[in-house]
């Protein structure tokens, strides 16, 4: 099986009114299904640098009768690149994008900058590359080099997650 977000995003216990960013969003499948889970007193904020894909979150936001989607072009690998505020969010969704960034780290460290104190990152990862579906096997990011890069960051791990067959979990804590 491959990563299922529904099954992913129940593992964080988000609820009514909670605030998401999820960076690296693609298509927006974890920000659409996140939409449906924070209803109309939560938001999403849907971030990535292709406006392709912004557009089609928006249009599928729209389509899907949700207005708490807020689509944003952005560059997740600076500071700064979110729009967003510092420490202005409840929940950040990292969901199958580390493995492409060049600037990893530094994608890590917005997410730290936006999240609240004691606000919580969902860190979901390929930890292999299957049959051309994947990232190239030269280009997975491992769950050690996962785990190095969130704790140098100054965040404490909550618990693994069963992520799928393909898939590594993890949800930090900002501390």
């Amino acid at each position: 099986m491959f990563s299922n977000p529904q099954k992913n995003l129940l593992q964080t216990g988000i609820s009514k009114g909670t605030v998401i960013a999820d960076l690296g969003c693609g298509v927006g499948y974890y920000s659409i299904l996140a939409g449906y889970m924070v209803g109309d007193e939560g938001v999403v904020y849907a971030i990535d640098i292709n406006p392709d894909f912004i557009s089609k979150i928006a249009k599928e936001a729209k389509g899907e009768g949700l207005k708490n989607i807020r689509p944003i072009h952005g560059d997740i690998e600076k500071k700064g690149g979110t729009s967003l505020a510092d420490e202005s969010v409840d929940l950040v969704i990292m969901a199958n994008s580390v493995f492409s960034l060049e600037n990893k780290k530094e994608a890590v460290l917005e997410a730290k900058r936006i999240v609240k104190k004691k606000g919580r990152i969902l860190f979901i990862e390929w930890s292999d590359s299957f049959g051309g579906i994947g990232p190239h096997k030269d280009h997975v990011f491992k769950e050690s080099e996962g785990l190095e890069i969130f704790l140098l960051a100054g965040f404490e791990m909550v618990q693994k997650i069963d992520a799928g067959e393909h898939h590594y979990g993890i949800i930090w804590r900002k501390v």
